[in-house]
């Protein structure tokens, strides 16, 4: 089923994003959420949207592109949990891809992720 969203729903998340920074990241000044009890999967934007909150950059990606493809996830190539930068700096890649991504840069917390 394809959503349309409304030119009000696009003002509120606007509202709520900084696009005039140094790094070129829209940055999220609403909420920040912990999706889950996992400590990596804290520190993204949370957006109130048709009575429930969804991840901003998620948000952002499906009023510009659509729906995210199946099979994948929202990759940060700016590492900047906060960015909504749909455009230049999140695209969609596979889980793969992301946890790569996060061992090459350092961020991996879990050594065995490191070595295998």
């Amino acid at each position: 089923m394809i959503e349309i969203v409304t030119q009000r729903e696009v003002d509120l998340f606007i509202d709520k994003v900084d696009m005039k920074t140094a790094s070129g990241c829209w940055v999220w000044q609403g909420a920040i959420r912990r999706w889950s009890r996992e400590p990596w999967d804290g520190g993204y934007g949370a957006f109130w949207f048709r009575g429930r909150v969804v991840r901003a950059h998620i948000f952002a990606h499906w009023w510009l592109f659509g729906q995210v493809p199946q099979g994948k996830v929202l990759l940060h190539s700016c590492d900047n949990r906060r960015c909504v930068n749909v455009v230049d700096h999140v695209r969609p890649g596979t889980q793969s891809q992301n946890i790569r991504d996060m061992v090459e840069k350092g961020r991996a917390r879990n050594r065995h992720m490191v070595q295998g």
